[in-house]
């Protein structure tokens, strides 16, 4: 629960998404740990404890391709 894992086709469509994220963050209405690699966007929420996150942002970056 509160991990959503986002794969795209497009770069562009990534960066929207992101992007979308990142907003919500600046205005307060939602938090979120955002990590990319290559065409996957991993969006954990933020009451989620930093440490766990970086868990998550190793495994997505250590994934072979």
């Amino acid at each position: 629960a509160g991990v959503c894992i986002h794969t795209f086709t497009s770069k562009n469509d990534l960066k929207d998404l992101q992007t979308h994220f990142l907003e919500l963050n600046e205005k307060g209405d939602l938090y979120t740990w955002s990590y990319v690699k290559d065409n996957i966007l991993l969006v954990i929420t933020g009451t989620i404890p930093e440490e766990i996150a970086r868990q998550y942002e190793s495994a997505l970056y250590n994934l072979k391709e």
